[in-house]
């Protein structure tokens, strides 16, 4: 069973972006996820709360020592 990230965006008052880590997800046989949330996100400045579902980080040298590298 693949487990995938679930996780919010967060901004910076820099205007960054950064993902924290909610919980994860699988994918049932039919198409539907299950979510296990580990943490609850909470509103934006805009209202509303939003989660994404992705493929886990694949952690490497250089996204060790690079915390800006793509995931």
């Amino acid at each position: 069973m693949e487990y995938w990230d679930v996780g919010t965006w967060k901004e910076t008052k820099s205007g960054k972006n950064f993902f924290t880590k909610l919980g994860s997800a699988t994918q049932n046989e039919d198409g539907g996820w299950t979510i296990f949330l580990d943490a609850l996100p909470l509103p934006g400045s805009k209202g509303g709360c939003r989660m994404t579902i992705k493929p886990p980080r694949q952690h490497s040298a250089q996204s060790d020592a690079d915390p800006d590298a793509p995931f």
